[in-house]
């Protein structure tokens, strides 16, 4: 018996270029913008009456330098670490733990 060839067409490099900017829309729509929106990447924010309450989630390696810093914003970061410090209770902070940022709302 004799098998017949296939012959396969290739997609253009356009359509795969296409496809990937596809892929990386649905994922920015699908995992990156619900992470933000739910607090997994980092800081969040929810009003308090008239209000808003500023939360940060830690996440592995921060510290209450890192965190300051990210608050401050290029400011000077030690009084924003003393803050949280009193916050906190000391200066021992796990990964998934809440603290609330002082002086944001």
């Amino acid at each position: 018996m004799h098998k017949r060839a296939v012959k396969v067409s290739r997609s253009a490099p356009s359509v795969y270029r296409r496809r990937r900017i596809a892929v990386a829309v649905l994922f920015s729509m699908f995992v990156l913008i619900p992470a933000s929106v739910l607090g997994v990447l980092g800081p969040t924010s929810r009003a308090a009456g008239s209000q808003r309450e500023v939360v940060y989630i830690v996440r592995p390696g921060d510290t209450l330098w890192s965190i300051a810093t990210h608050v401050v914003h290029g400011g000077d970061p030690r009084p924003m670490v003393a803050r949280l410090e009193r916050e906190v209770d000391g200066n021992v902070i796990h990964p998934g733990q809440r603290i609330r940022i002082p002086g944001t709302g």
